[in-house]
């Protein structure tokens, strides 16, 4: 969706109470769906019931009371009036759904499709399709993750704006007892990825397979390249060896279980971050000699159509190598490329974003660098980090981070995950990616200037009203599913490894969804306060000084307070400097210059610096004809080791300051981390 879309007011409370009872906008259910009563949710048969293939149970272990049922239809997120009700008919053993685990098989069983307590355009009777448990880790969970594959392609729900796929998911949302935090990361994905870029659509839905309810889902999209989802071409035929295709893969930390599968797996790849290899600097963190090395996922697994694993899958890890090579050189190196028959060659661009437009779409990465931010999501440089690439003729060849998936351990229930929602999380996360390019200016701006439309948009506010409009409406329907999985609420055996302590104690859905809002809010605050623009100084000095000519004004001609020494010894300007003002607080130095007429200069110093990095700002409080300097570069000066510290000398632009026809002052005042000083050089306009 894109950033116009979430534009549009939220009309969600007036479209779900005032429409209520409206025949125009509401599907009644039929007296077949109108149960008198209201049984308590159990386990109910899991003996492996065979009813009819495509008949629904007259008597079924839980019902669901009768309702008007009313959809809202904001482009935001699609919600009813209560749960729609999906039913799987099989005739296979229910051990299906009950017995695999992330290392064991999951058989796709046949069956058939009944969807219920929806509008009538959205019914569906008896339609055939298989059912298989999906998922990682989550398949070890007693209440498991589905896949739903039709024979042909249908619609669920409306969901993507009614478009038809075979393939759909469901979401059990086991270790999230809000079970929120999934469907906040479609609707933000949603509304942060441009149009371009799939994020899931999705609707809550009890689930019944033959007459056992199996609980409360999020019916949610298979990622796949097809179109209308990952939009990229699929190999024309099943033999095809050609490489211009569409591709998705992830950054999966158990792609080894599929290479292990051999054929019968997913294609897997291993990336070499050269020159990185697998092991990263956590930057800014110095302990000692040393510093901080992150394990770096290295596997990858191919989640598209591949039809020819000899030259498909080693085009892509080489595209996905020497792109991460053509970032790394980019920000570390000041080292440029172009790609040439899928090979690195050097390029004249001295601009980085310019030069690392030709690889990645910055924008995908600017977005889900975003909402990883956001969710401080743990699998962030682990696993479900999704990426696509379209190498066919008319694509944009550019690698691309595409699906946001699997959030139901983040926005602060992950036990030590950012718990006090504070500061930069994926930026220095394990995550090869986001690593790099978070440290840079012009990315974190480009990141500043979304979030700021972001906030501008109201999304926030707006997912707050979804959360709250969520956990108010489906009361009846999250107490219906913590029915019938009673483990799972408190002190849940199967994730209290991973939750911090305040989710292992939450007894009803609507206290975990409080905990969700105040942390979210709670991170919003803090990334509004983070994601703040930095300007690109040496950018801008670089292309004043080119129609510029530099006066120098020298220290030791400056009226001077305060017990300041004034050096004999020769320095790099011919003349004599002034020294020992560190530690003197206050000591101050005032410069005099004419101006011919009012002008723009550009302020450069000539200093010393010591052996530590200082700001500008903690060595100078700066006045422009009595009037503080805030807005200059303060980043720092770098650090001199070795050699004779006090005299190793080192320019530094400043800023740029308004000067007044006629006499003009610039002073200097010590803040107790000074050093020696020994020119100013104003740059005067030609």
């Amino acid at each position: 969706m894109k950033i116009t879309k979430i534009l549009m007011p939220l009309v969600l409370a007036s479209l779900i109470f005032v429409g209520c009872g409206n025949p125009s906008i509401s599907g009644n259910p039929t007296d077949s769906q109108k149960p008198t009563t209201s049984q308590t949710p159990t386990e109910g048969n899991t003996s492996g019931a065979k009813p009819t293939t495509g008949t629904t149970s007259s008597s079924p272990t839980t019902v669901i009371p009768p309702v008007e049922v009313v959809e809202d239809k904001t482009k935001d997120y699609k919600i009813f009036s209560k749960a729609p009700v999906i039913r799987f008919n099989t005739e296979a053993d229910l051990s299906f759904a009950t017995t695999p685990t992330k290392d064991s098989d999951k058989p796709e069983v046949p069956g058939t499709y009944t969807i219920t307590n929806c509008p009538d355009e959205y019914k569906m009777d008896g339609v055939p399709g298989g059912m298989k448990v999906r998922g990682n880790y989550t398949s070890n969970y007693k209440k498991k993750p589905f896949r739903i594959k039709f024979d042909k392609k249908q619609n669920i729900l409306g969901l993507n704006e009614g478009n038809k796929f075979k393939k759909w998911v469901l979401l059990a949302d086991v270790k999230d007892t809000s079970m929120l935090r999934n469907s906040l990361a479609f609707y933000l994905g949603r509304n942060i990825l441009s149009d371009d870029l799939f994020s899931s659509d999705f609707t809550p839905a009890h689930l019944y397979i033959n007459d056992n309810y199996w609980g409360l889902y999020i019916v949610a999209e298979q990622k796949e390249v097809k179109n209308g989802r990952v939009n990229a071409p699929e190999p024309p035929t099943d033999d095809y060896a050609g490489t211009d295709i569409g591709y998705l893969f992830e950054l999966d930390h158990y792609y080894q279980g599929e290479a292990n599968k051999g054929l019968d797996g997913d294609p897997t790849f291993e990336v070499n971050y050269s020159p990185k290899a697998t092991t990263m600097y956590h930057p800014g963190e110095n302990l000692g000699d040393t510093q901080t090395k992150i394990y770096c996922e290295k596997g990858y697994t191919i989640g598209s159509d591949i039809t020819n694993r000899e030259t498909q899958v080693p085009y892509i890890k080489n595209r996905v190598e020497i792109t991460y090579t053509a970032i790394y050189d980019a920000i570390e190196n000041n080292k440029f490329y172009d790609i040439v028959d899928e090979h690195l060659v050097e390029s004249t661009e001295t601009d980085p974003e310019v030069a690392l437009s030709k690889f990645i779409n910055i924008d995908s990465f600017v977005s889900m660098y975003i909402l990883s931010e956001l969710a401080c999501d743990p699998d962030v440089g682990y696993s479900s980090f999704y990426f696509s690439f379209d190498a066919s003729q008319t694509g944009d060849k550019l690698v691309t981070l595409n699906c946001p998936w699997d959030f139901d351990s983040s926005f602060g229930v992950r036990k030590g995950t950012v718990e006090d929602s504070k500061g930069i999380y994926a930026g220095v996360s394990h995550n090869p990616w986001f690593n790099l390019l978070a440290s840079t200016d012009w990315f974190m701006n480009r990141v500043a200037a979304k979030w700021n439309k972001l906030v501008e948009a109201k999304l926030f506010e707006r997912a707050n009203e979804m959360l709250n409009n969520f956990s108010k409406l489906y009361e009846e329907e999250y107490a219906m599913n913590f029915n019938k999985w009673t483990h799972i609420m408190g002190n849940n055996y199967e994730t209290s490894f991973e939750l911090r302590d305040e989710a292992k104690r939450f007894k009803t859905q609507a206290q975990a969804k409080d905990f969700l809002v105040n942390w979210f809010n709670a991170r919003v605050s803090e990334l509004t306060s983070l994601f703040v623009a930095k300007k690109d100084y040496a950018k801008e000095f670089k292309e004043f000084k080119a129609n510029a000519a530099a006066v120098r004004l020298e220290a030791e001609d400056s009226e001077t307070t305060g017990t300041i020494k004034e050096n004999l010894t020769e320095d790099i300007s011919g003349k004599k400097y002034v020294g020992e003002l560190d530690g003197g607080m206050g000591k101050t130095m005032k410069f005099t210059y004419t101006a011919e007429k009012d002008l723009t200069a550009l302020l450069s110093f000539g200093l010393s610096a010591r052996t530590v990095d200082r700001r500008v700002g903690e060595m100078f409080s700066i006045k422009i004809n009595g009037v503080e300097l805030l807005d200059f570069d303060d980043s720092a000066i770098p650090a001199q080791s070795g050699g004779k510290d006090y005299h190793y000398w080192t320019t530094k632009d400043v800023g740029f300051i308004d000067l007044k026809s006629g006499a003009n002052t610039i002073e200097l005042t010590a803040k107790n981390v000074c050093t020696n000083f020994d020119y100013i050089d104003l740059f005067i306009p030609n």
